[in-house]
Parts: structure tokens; sequence; C-alpha cells
């Protein structure tokens, strides 16, 4: 995936549309951890993009909840194979990564 042709595209849409594109990315990568582990890499780096360019203009609490979602995967990323060799750390993740892709979607107004 081409990161700037991705930009240029994100950054034209709404916020509410960008953080509820995060959402569904968000959510997209609960998916994969449980359906196609392979996969879900590619949309946990989407999703730290998405997280960067949308990073402007927003209230502080937005700010936070967009650090902590940062700072989890992250912590996912450097445990990577870790959380995919342990059912329970990857269905820990898969929870986790859903109750953030529900508070993007609430922050959106789309919930």
């Amino acid at each position: 995936m081409n990161a700037a042709v991705f930009y240029q595209s994100f950054t034209k849409q709404t916020l509410p549309r960008r953080i509820g594109n995060l959402a569904v990315t968000v959510n997209r990568f609960a998916d994969a951890l449980e359906q196609h582990p392979e996969r879900a890499s590619s949309f946990m780096q989407e999703a730290m993009w998405f997280m960067e360019w949308i990073g402007t203009n927003l209230e502080p609490e937005q700010i936070n909840l967009l650090i902590t979602t940062q700072k989890q995967m992250v912590h996912w990323r450097k445990n990577w194979d870790l959380t995919m060799q342990n059912e329970s750390k990857r269905q820990q993740a898969q929870q986790e990564a859903r109750a953030m892709s529900q508070k993007f979607l609430q922050w959106a107004g789309l919930s």
C-alpha cells in the first residue's frame, strides 16, 4: 500500500469520517486476529497511520484516546509472536481492539 497516496485520500475526508474509518480498521484488525492472523498486522499498520493522520485539531480527551490506542498497538507489535501464539493473549487483544473501535465510533457520532 502506498502511504502517500493513501494519506492524500484519507485527509480529504471530514474528521468524523476519518474517525469512522479508524474504527472500522481497528475492528478489522480484531476480526483478522481470529479469522486471518496473517493479515492482522497490515490492519494494525493502517490503523496506526490513521491515528497519526487524525492527530490534529482534537480535544485533549480525544488525543488521550489516540495515544492510549497507539501505545497498545505498539505493545502488540512488540510482542506480536507471543500474542499470536497464545490463544488467551490473542483473544484479549481482540476484545481490547473491539472496545477501542466502539469508542472511536461513539467519538465519531456513529454509534
